[in-house]
């Protein structure tokens, strides 16, 4: 096995140095992605929430739900980015990423208590 040559041959500090420089271009990627797929890279839509007004409501049930299950993947996107109309089918897009990437799913209850909140404070709300 040549893992013990490359080590003493290369030394730790480069081993470190390598793996900071995936973990820098892991963030890049992001970055230039949006800050996450909900934000302007891959799922399209507008910038994260940081850009703009924080989500209404954190506090409440339906809030904490939607924070705690969105922020596995992206930062939150602000409910203004949608149309009530639009965010069951942007929801059902988000739980097959959220299948086929192995996150944990929230309950169906759940599920339909975030897609209120999300309509409650939708775009055309």
């Amino acid at each position: 096995m040549k893992c013990p040559t490359m080590l003493s041959r290369f030394g730790g500090r480069t081993i470190v140095a390598l793996m900071l420089a995936i973990s820098c271009v892991d963030f890049a990627a992001a970055q230039m992605m949006g800050g996450g797929m909900m934000g302007g890279g891959m799922m399209g839509g507008g910038g994260p929430s940081e850009i703009g007004p924080a989500p209404p409501d954190l506090q409440s049930s339906a809030g904490r739900a939607y924070a705690r299950t969105c922020a596995q993947c992206h930062s939150l996107p602000r409910p203004s980015q949608h149309t009530a109309d639009q965010w069951p089918e942007v929801v059902r897009r988000m739980e097959r990423i959220m299948l086929s990437t192995g996150r944990p799913m929230p309950s169906p209850k759940t599920m339909a208590e975030i897609v209120g909140y999300l309509k409650d404070h939708a775009a055309n709300r």
